[in-house]
């Protein structure tokens, strides 16, 4: 599961819009297009950080593979 499966997996578990999680990060609803279709493979930190706190998770969250874990 790439990073942006797992955004758009956590974007749609809360119900919403690529616009809606746009707004709630202040970036653009084509950088989260993007990134939730691997276009964007490698985002900046800055834009997970905002990305994680938008949705209400940690970082880790959505850069670690849940099965692949510590």
């Amino acid at each position: 599961m790439t990073i942006g499966d797992r955004i758009r997996e956590r974007r749609l578990a809360l119900d919403w819009s690529q616009e809606f999680l746009a707004r709630r990060a202040d970036m653009s609803t084509n950088t989260i297009r993007l990134i939730e279709q691997g276009i964007s493979e490698s985002p900046q930190i800055s834009t997970l950080v905002r990305l994680a706190k938008a949705l209400g998770v940690s970082i880790v969250d959505l850069v670690e593979d849940p099965g692949h874990g510590a």
